[in-house]
Parts: structure tokens; C-alpha cells; sequence
């Protein structure tokens, strides 16, 4: 077989693979997911699994279970503990009183500065009226229920999800290296040694990274609900779900935070007489946004060169370059997943093009671990 008919084979199976991937790119979501929530049970499992009662020694399925039990119910927490505050707030803002609001002058400047930019409004328009009455529409029962409609519809497709999820996880905790298994039984044998090397290398360190991600997220959502607490005078309820929304958004490199502050700074107009905050409103909504601010100082200069330096071995520049190009290619998804999938790539290429110098610049830190 010439070298054109081998090229040709090749291209022709990787069309085929790819096309394949595609198409099933849903279980690979699945398998992919599963793989994560293993890389973060595992060392659960272990810690269980090295436990002995008399003689008898835990075994593997039951860590397993175990592990993923403990993952739901977190993730189930966290929802049951979110849910009241969401409505505490729909019935707030369904409630909210305009009078009340102190710093009016500023809005009154806000509104004769629309009157004079847009003829065509009247003298009584007032700004601040038009955006609670689309947020009163917004949380009225009727939207609400629409809302809930469309996800009822959605509900068999997410049951499906969180089914195989849930399965894959189970086989991925209970037998380690199942899914460096699958890999190595896809791929020509003389890669097996390879494979496994990096497979543990990616563990490692994707394995650090997550919990180090979790460490991140409870630490931005702790320092902001004590602000809110203890600075801004927040109610708790409305503290502790602005606390969780930050955390949460944190996950999501530069664009996350962003979304935070403005949500945060936003939703202080709609708290504000919920709170005891002595100043005016616009007081309170820029310490609300101040507190937010000095948590991502926190996190930039603490948190972050913290997990990124310890974790998976990068330069910040480095990692900066990197969450760009994910978000160009698939934005916010593409900026989530972007450090990790660059970790698996750095592994990978350090085990397989060893020789190439570029590949020798960016594994330096890995090697060195």
C-alpha cells in the first residue's frame, strides 16, 4: 500500500470518527461529566474504601455509592437552600414600595436627563418606575408558570441526563481506571504505556484543579455574604442567595465575576428596604458593589495564582491566552472548559511529542511535579 492510499485510509477513518463523535456528542458529554465527578469522588472513595470494620474492609461498589450519594445530596442542599431566598425576593420586589427608596434627587437628575434626551417622553416619566414594573411583570405567576412549562418539557431529556450521569459516575468510581481502559482499548497497543502515564498525570491534576475551583467559588461566596452581612446591612436571606450567585458565577473565568457585580449591583435597588442600612440607596448600592469589588481583588491576586500555580502548573499569561481562545471558540462554555481541556492537551502532548520545544516550554512546570 502506497503512502496516497494510507493518507487517504486515515483521513477517511478520522472523517468517520469525528462525524461519529458528533452525532453521539451527547453520551460524550455524559462520559466526559461522569469522568469529572469520578476525578473529584476518587479520593472520598479511597479515604472509605481504607476504612476497616472488625475484619471487614469496605469494598470499592459501596465507596462508590457512597461518594455519589454525597454529590447529590450537596447538589441537592444547595438547591433546597436557594429556592426559599428566590422567592423571599420575588415577593419583595412583587411588594417594593418606590416611596421608600431614599436618594431620590439622583434618580430625579436621571429622569429630566431622559425627558431632555427623548422628546417624546412625557414629563412624569420616571425611570426607576418603568424598570420595577417590567421586574413585577417578570416575577408575576403567570411568567412564572409559563417558565415552568417550558422546563416540565425539558424534564425527560434532563432525567435522562442525570440517569446516565449518575450510572457512568457510579462504574468510574467504584473501578479505578475504567475509563483509561476505554481509551486504551481504542487505541493501537503500543500507546498503552503512554496512555496510562498521562492519564494519571491528568487525574492529578484536573483532580487538584477541581477541588481547588470549589475551594474558589465557597471562598468568593463566604468573604461576599459576610459583606453583605456584616457591612451592607443585608438581610440574611438575600445575602446568603447573592453570596451563593457569586460563587457559582465565579466558576466562569472573567466573564462570571462580571456578571455577578452587575447582578449584585442591580439587585441591591431591589433589597435596599429590606435591609437596615442607614445611607441612601445609592450609598447602599455602591457599597454592595465595593464589597464585590474587594472580593475579586481577593480572588485575583489570592485565590486564583493560588490554584492555578499549585494546580495545573501554569503561567497566568499563559492560562489568560488560553481562557481567550476558549471563549472566542465557544464563549462562556468554551472559557469553562478551557483550562481543563488545555491540561489534558499539555499532558498529552508532553507524553506523546516529548522532543518538539514548544512542547518542552509549556510541560515545564508539569515535569517538574
Amino acid at each position: 500500500m502506497n503512502k496516497l492510499a494510507r493518507y487517504i485510509i486515515i483521513g477517511t477513518i478520522s472523517v468517520v470518527v469525528c462525524a461519529l463523535l458528533w452525532y453521539f456528542r451527547s453520551i460524550l458529554v455524559y462520559i466526559v461529566v461522569s469522568a469529572v465527578i469520578a476525578m473529584i469522588g476518587r479520593p472520598l472513595v479511597r479515604k472509605i474504601t481504607s476504612l476497616k470494620v472488625g475484619k471487614f474492609q469496605i469494598p470499592s461498589w459501596i465507596a462508590a455509592m457512597i461518594t455519589l450519594a454525597s454529590i447529590v445530596i450537596i447538589v441537592l442542599s444547595l438547591s433546597f437552600l436557594i429556592s426559599p431566598f428566590i422567592s423571599q425576593i420575588s415577593n419583595q420586589l412583587a411588594n417594593l414600595n418606590i416611596e421608600k427608596l431614599n436618594g431620590m434627587e439622583v434618580l430625579n437628575k436621571v429622569n429630566e436627563f431622559m425627558v431632555r434626551m427623548f422628546p417624546a417622553l412625557t414629563s412624569e416619566f420616571r425611570v426607576e418606575t418603568v424598570i420595577i414594573e417590567k421586574l413585577k411583570d417578570i416575577a408575576t405567576i403567570g411568567n412564572v408558570s409559563g417558565v415552568i412549562s417550558s422546563v416540565v418539557g425539558l424534564m425527560a431529556d434532563t432525567f435522562v441526563a442525570v440517569f446516565s450521569i449518575c450510572f457512568i459516575s457510579f462504574f468510574f468510581l467504584s473501578k479505578e481506571g475504567t475509563f483509561t481502559n476505554i481509551i486504551v482499548a481504542a487505541l493501537p497497543d503500543r500507546y498503552e504505556e503512554n496512555i496510562r502515564r498521562s492519564s494519571k498525570s491528568i487525574s492529578g491534576l484536573l483532580s487538584r484543579y477541581f477541588a481547588g475551583i470549589l475551594f474558589e467559588s465557597l471562598g468568593v461566596a463566604t468573604i461576599n455574604f459576610l459583606g453583605l452581612l456584616l457591612i451592607a446591612k443585608m438581610e440574611p436571606s438575600f445575602a446568603i442567595l447573592l453570596a451563593c450567585v457569586s460563587g457559582v458565577l465565579n466558576v466562569v473565568p472573567y466573564v462570571g465575576p462580571l456578571i455577578g457585580h452587575i447582578i449584585a449591583f442591580s439587585s441591591s435597588f431591589l433589597v435596599y428596604t429590606a435591609s437596615s442600612f442607614g445611607g441612601s440607596i445609592i450609598l447602599f448600592a455602591g457599597v454592595v458593589l465595593a464589597i464585590f469589588l474587594f472580593t475579586q481583588l481577593v480572588d485575583n491576586y489570592l485565590f486564583q495564582p493560588l490554584i492555578y500555580s499549585s494546580t495545573v502548573k501554569a503561567h497566568p499569561l499563559e492560562i489568560f491566552i488560553v481562557i481567550l481562545m476558549g471563549g472566542h471558540i465557544g464563549g462562556m462554555v468554551g472559557m469553562l472548559i478551557a483550562i481543563p481541556s488545555y491540561t489534558v492537551l499539555r499532558v498529552v502532548a508532553g507524553e506523546f511529542l516529548p522532543n518538539l520545544k514548544f512542547v518542552q516550554q509549556i510541560t515545564k512546570g508539569i515535569n517538574k511535579d
